[in-house]
């Protein structure tokens, strides 16, 4: 599994690991599960703590990283998006990683994320919810595969 940002979702299925995840952190020293690794974010013992008991399932990049991008996703300006958030890597994800446009991670500004809303209200219900490999893709099914992340 590739590096995650730490904005994972889970079930309660999930709750031994955080806990065991947890208790680690809260340990002295500190520590990730049952190893000796040491991290000093939060976003690396999620990741690190994956790795150790061999996590395989990721979501696919639901998490645009700015809320500008949702212009680009409105205005279907591929070569926006594909310079700037592609994630491509050899091993993981040759071609990038999917993009989903459901929200946006740097929206702090309230100016601008209005702006951005107002835009997406005049979108149509059946615009592209997905861009992948320079393109774009009406719902996450349509995306080729296979991908080693969830959508």
């Amino acid at each position: 599994m590739r590096w995650g940002h730490a904005h994972p979702t889970f079930t309660f299925h999930a709750l031994p690991f955080l806990g065991d995840l947890l208790a680690g952190e809260m340990d002295d020293p500190r520590h990730v599960l049952d190893t000796t690794v040491s991290v000093p974010e939060d976003e690396d013992a999620l990741n690190v703590g994956l790795w150790d008991v061999g996590a395989t399932k990721q979501w696919c990049k639901f998490d645009v990283p700015y809320p500008s991008l949702f212009q680009d996703y409105a205005e279907h300006n591929a070569n926006n998006l594909e310079s700037c958030c592609s994630y491509k890597d050899e091993k993981w994800y040759p071609k990038g990683v999917p993009l989903m446009f459901f929200t946006a991670h740097a929206a702090k500004d309230t100016e601008e994320s209005r702006r951005v809303l107002q835009k997406l209200r005049k979108m149509s219900a059946d615009s592209p919810q997905v861009f992948h490999a320079g393109s774009f893709y009406a719902t996450p099914g349509d995306v080729p595969g296979p991908l080693p992340c969830l959508m």
